[in-house]
Order: structure tokens, then C-alpha cells, then sequence
């Protein structure tokens, strides 16, 4: 029996947005070291001090490891930019089996003090990036029949969230996103269906591997299609993701 914690993803790719630096590029060292290659997406083209990382330092460390990696600086904001980010995957790798939709915007503030620049920026590098990935990424998972999309938001709850209601709510549409292509998804002929099965389906549950049972010392809760309401394990088992989410 295959070990949910290292399962064998030889000859997969994954697409990792936000993978730069923090729990994206723990997600691509970690995806490189169970052997996918791995295609690194983010905006950051050069390291500074304020930021340290970029999408060039994670490729590296990926290749040094033994896998193939791809670097491609997008906007994830922009339909274009990642229509190409997915065509340029096919041509050089061949295929994409994970997209794991992490880039994000934060602003923690009060709806009073968000303003509506702030608002958009949220929306559409949590919300619209998500579903474009997903909207790109679907019809080359559909032939493959294996894949999954992971997108790194909440569970679903009404718990209020002052001082974070903007945020939420780009996240909580990240979520709606997830158990919506679940659905669409779930009788699907391929046992690994896109997306698995939505939680009311009656449809054989895929295995996640890492992304579902990897993970279950953060903290933080991450919606995850296939199987959104397995949201409690994080999705990631290292120091970095950790600490990542103590702040959060």
C-alpha cells in the first residue's frame, strides 16, 4: 500500500501560483521531493530584502533536486497571461495534473477602511485567479483523467470575521469555487475525477495524497477540491507552513 504522506507523483506536473517564497514554495519543494516537476508561478522576478524569494531561486531549488521546473513570471490577474502560463506548461512538459491556486492579497482591515482599489485587488488575485487556473487547467485534466485543484481558502462557515470581511470574502468565493467544480466534476468516468466528487455526490472519493493527509500539523483550515470538507488538514507538514499560519 502506497504512503498517504509520500505518495509517488513521479511523472506528474504541477502548477503552483504564489510559489515564490513562503507556503507556495514549501508546496513546490514538497511536490518536487514526492517527484512532480513542478512549474513555478508568481510575479516576483527578483529577490529583495523586503521580499526575499523569486520565482528563478524556487526553480533552482526544485532542479536540485532531480525534477524538472519551469519558472514563468504571470499576473495571475490577467486572462492572457495565464492562458499562456497553461500553454506554455503543455508545450514544454507535456501536461498539468495539480494546480494548486495559492497566490493571494491580504488586507485585514475593517470594510471602513477598505477601499475599493483594495477590494478589487483582493478579488481578483483570489477569486478570479482561481477560477482562471481552473478554467484553463479543466479541459487538459479532462483528458488526462488525473488531476487535482487545490485552492487555499477556508472551509465554509458564517462565523463573523471583523476586520477581515473584505478578505473573507474573496476567500469564501475561492471556497464556493471549489465545491462548485467538485460537483460539476463528480460523475466523471475516472475514478480520479477533476475535482473529485462535491460533498452530497454519492461518487467514488480519490485519494489527495499529500494535500489531504500530509498535512495535519498547521493550523490554519484550507479549502481543497477535490474533497473540500477534508478542509481541517492543512496542506502542508513543514516549519515553514507552521509558521506560516501561527499568523494567520
Amino acid at each position: 500500500m502506497s504512503n498517504p504522506l509520500h505518495p509517488n507523483l513521479s511523472g506528474r506536473v504541477a502548477v503552483v501560483t504564489g510559489s515564490s517564497r513562503g507556503i507556495g514554495k514549501a508546496l513546490a519543494l514538497r511536490l518536487a521531493q514526492e517527484g512532480a516537476d513542478v512549474v513555478v508561478v508568481a510575479k516576483s522576478e527578483t529577490s529583495t530584502e523586503k521580499l526575499p524569494g523569486s520565482i528563478y531561486d524556487t526553480a533552482e531549488e526544485i532542479r536540485s533536486l532531480g525534477r524538472r521546473a519551469m519558472a514563468i513570471p504571470t499576473d495571475v490577474r490577467s486572462d492572457d497571461a495565464v492562458r499562456a502560463m497553461i500553454d506554455q506548461t503543455i508545450e514544454e512538459l507535456g501536461r498539468v495534473d495539480i494546480l494548486i491556486n495559492n497566490a493571494g492579497a491580504l488586507w485585514w482591515q475593517k470594510v471602513i477602511d477598505t477601499p475599493p482599489k483594495r477590494f478589487d485587488l483582493m478579488m481578483g488575485v483570489n477569486v478570479r485567479a482561481a477560477y482562471l487556473g481552473s478554467y484553463y487547467a479543466l479541459p487538459h485534466m479532462i483528458k488526462q483523467r488525473w488531476d487535482h485543484i487545490i485552492n487555499m481558502c477556508p472551509g465554509i462557515s458564517t462565523t463573523p470575521n471583523p476586520g477581515r470581511v473584505c478578505y473573507m470574502i474573496t476567500k469564501m468565493g475561492m471556497a464556493r469555487l471549489a465545491i462548485g467544480i467538485a460537483a460539476e466534476h463528480a460523475t466523471d468516468a475516472s475514478p480520479r475525477t477533476p475535482c473529485g466528487r462535491a460533498p452530497s455526490s454519492k461518487a467514488r472519493r480519490p485519494s489527495t495524497g499529500a494535500f489531504r493527509r500530509a498535512t495535519s500539523g498547521a493550523r490554519r483550515k484550507f479549502c481543497a477540491t477535490p474533497a473540500w470538507r477534508f478542509s481541517r488538514r492543512s496542506l502542508l507538514h513543514t516549519p515553514v507552513a507552521r509558521r506560516w499560519t501561527k499568523k494567520c
